[in-house]
């Protein structure tokens, strides 16, 4: 409820049919990109094996 009340701004937005789903989907949503671009940071930037080792590459 408080990153509701964070990202609405008033407490009677976060009640509001569907307010709690839309925020999950925006956090979940910006977990898988940063996560992404987490493994695609350390393969092309830093080159290390991070991808290699999940399973992704030649062994």
């Amino acid at each position: 409820m408080i990153i509701a009340l964070l990202v609405s701004g008033t407490p009677a937005d976060v009640y509001d049919r569907g307010q709690h789903h839309r925020i999950g989907a925006k956090v979940l949503l910006a977990l898988l990109i940063g996560h992404a671009g987490a493994a695609l940071f350390h393969h092309y930037i830093k080159k290390d094996a991070t991808l290699r080792r999940i399973g992704f590459g030649r062994s």
